[in-house]
């Protein structure tokens, strides 16, 4: 009973932390499948798996389930209003949720000490890990849930979402890793006012040149005289 009790006592100081890490779970899903869904399938791009996976790469273990709580219940309030629908939003969070959960895990055992992305090795983890195995392990149960939902076809969702999930996570989680990690906020002290208008900027050219890529991208894919729709 007491160790019951510490854990409601744990859970209560990091429920604001674990509440805002839930709102930019939600609201990166939402921008997801609200704009990157084509033909009711699959998002094409998701950034919402590096969020939980680098949090919770930086947290003790025993704090990742409230976390992972908010996050599942983020990505079915995501899912139900403008993704699959309600009927498979409990499944796809608890595959999302266990998609930034294993790499978290699986980074923690390869790479017990964070470091900065700066070695070949713990680059090449982050691929094998991020990038391949576990979008891979996760493809084709997110495929066949849109299968059910939408009538898309599995092959179709599983290529889809490996490929958003792989890239995304990959393009997404070094600029959070380092926000998380306290490396920008360090940069953000000891820089000069010019230098950092200049970031500002070359952040703001890279957002919109994305942006414009993305919108092509959809233009392309929408059409449909092309193999891909």
């Amino acid at each position: 009973m007491s160790r019951f009790r510490d854990l409601l006592h744990h859970w209560r100081i990091e429920f604001p932390q674990a509440l805002l890490l839930g709102l930019s779970y939600f609201a990166a899903a939402l921008l997801a499948v609200r704009y990157t869904r084509l033909d009711g399938g699959v998002a094409l791009l998701w950034i919402a798996t590096p969020i939980l996976a680098v949090d919770l790469r930086y947290r003790p273990e025993r704090s990742w389930t409230l976390r992972m709580v908010v996050c599942a219940a983020a990505s079915a309030l995501a899912t139900s209003l403008q993704g699959l629908g309600a009927a498979v939003a409990l499944p796809m969070a608890a595959i999302n949720v266990f998609e930034g959960s294993a790499i978290a895990w699986l980074m923690r055992r390869l790479e017990p000490e964070p470091g900065h992305l700066t070695s070949v090795r713990e680059l090449g983890t982050l691929i094998v890990v991020a990038g391949i195995l576990v979008p891979g392990l996760t493809a084709l149960p997110a495929g066949a849930l849109a299968h059910y939902a939408a009538g898309v076809p599995i092959t179709h969702n599983m290529i889809g979402w490996f490929c958003a999930h792989a890239l995304g996570t990959l393009t997404v989680m070094p600029i959070v890793k380092l926000a998380v990690g306290g490396d920008i906020s360090g940069w953000v002290r000891k820089v000069d006012r010019r230098e950092l208008i200049e970031a500002g900027a070359l952040t703001a050219l890279m957002v919109a040149v994305t942006s414009s890529f993305l919108r092509a991208v959809t233009l392309f894919c929408t059409c449909r005289s092309f193999p891909c729709c």
